[in-house]
């Protein structure tokens, strides 16, 4: 039979060693939880301007493809953009002023328009601006058409891993 003193020595080290252990597993929770809104913070956006817009068949207009980079640094933006081919024409896409390369010249057809753009490493894009302008011919009476971003749209940023692309905005025709 144990002596009282050594079962009471044993239950004490072994509520020390669920502190310590609880402690360390506290202490790593909160430092993912830092990690998460520090990644967080460095959302990269994609925006339609404007969002809404009214046209008249045979009416062509503009529309701009902006970049908020957060906190990212931007060096690829691999644009896909959808739109109704049964209501608009694709007439162009352009490359805007905020990304300066061009690595595949825009492409606008069968109601998709692509563009990529590059940023060298030294001067990546960072802020908010424009990426490119996009315009669109009405072909019919447009009854709340759509433009939106593909799912491969694409954003590499310079200490991001995979797709810094955050969030896409769309815009209601």
């Amino acid at each position: 039979m144990e002596p009282i003193t050594s079962r009471r020595s044993s239950f004490i080290l072994l509520i020390l060693l669920f502190v310590s252990v609880s402690v360390v597993f506290t202490v790593s929770l909160v430092k993912k939880q830092q990690e998460i809104r520090e990644k967080a913070a460095a959302a990269t956006a994609l925006e339609v301007d404007p969002a809404a817009v009214t046209v008249n068949q045979g009416d062509e207009f503009n529309i701009n493809v902006k970049m908020r980079t957060g906190s990212n640094q931007v060096t690829r933006a691999e644009l896909t953009v959808n739109y109704d081919k049964n209501y608009l024409d694709g007439v162009s896409i352009t490359p805007g002023s905020f990304m300066p390369g061009v690595a595949l010249a825009g492409v606008i057809q069968n109601g998709v328009a692509n563009l990529v753009l590059t940023a060298p490493t030294t001067s990546p894009a960072f802020g908010e601006g424009v990426l490119a302008t996009i315009r669109l011919r009405a072909r019919n009476p447009v009854a709340a058409s759509e433009i939106s971003f593909a799912g491969n749209t694409l954003l590499s940023a310079l200490t991001e891993e995979g797709n810094a692309l955050t969030s896409a905005g769309k815009a209601t025709i």
